[in-house]
Formats: structure tokens, sequence, C-alpha cells
């Protein structure tokens, strides 16, 4: 595998909450779920939950929101991370890949899903 081959998997999931401590389980959850893409040979996880560290008081919502859904469009798939459903941003997320028509990926077999579309798809 070489750099050009690599795929980019924007993972998509709840950020926002009422208390610290969920959201910082939030952003927990999306990086299990990017540790599970990124042991797929050639799958990069794209976690924008990890930008808001150090910058969350930049910019309102729909910045953040709009800054995730242009790197989204950049993407070649997305992850759903567990509880998305009750998510604006990761619903505008399945919204904009459906549009797009990126595919989306979730649920208990994750990985070996992932594994079936990286090695059958022509990119």
């Amino acid at each position: 595998m070489t750099r050009d081959d690599m795929k980019l998997v924007f993972v998509a999931g709840p950020f926002t909450a009422p208390l610290p401590a969920e959201v910082a389980y939030n952003i927990r959850q999306a990086r299990a779920v990017a540790r599970i893409v990124a042991s797929v040979s050639g799958l990069f996880p794209v976690v924008t939950h990890n930008l808001s560290d150090g910058l969350a008081l930049i910019g309102d919502y729909e910045f953040w929101l709009c800054g995730a859904i242009a790197i989204l469009r950049k993407s070649d798939a997305v992850v759903m991370v567990p509880g998305w459903q009750g998510s604006t941003g990761s619903t505008a997320a399945v919204t904009e890949a459906r549009r797009l028509r990126i595919p989306i990926f979730e649920g208990d077999k994750l990985r070996e899903q992932l594994l079936r579309w990286v090695t059958t798809s022509g990119k």
C-alpha cells in the first residue's frame, strides 16, 4: 500500500452534550470507532471530535458543523458511532453522505464491513 491508496473514513457521532463528562464520553466513543477503522489496512480514520481539543471556544456550533461536513465531503466512507441517531451533526453527516453517495457503515460487525469494502472497492 502507498499513501495514494489510503482511504479516508470520516467518523460521525455525537459530540455536544450538557455536561463536560458527557462530551468526554462522546470523544472516547468516537476514538474507539476510529481504532476499528485504523485496524483495517488502507483506511485512515478522520475524527473531527479531536479537533475541538483546545479549540472549542473558536467559532460556534455552525462553524464546527460546516467544517466537519467539508471534511466529510473529502472522505471515501463514513462510519457511525453508536448512538448517532440522537445527534443533529451526525444526522447532517448521514444526509450529506447519502446525497454524495459516500458509503456509510455502522453496526456490530463494523470491522468486517470495512474489510469487505476496502477489498472490493476500486478506488
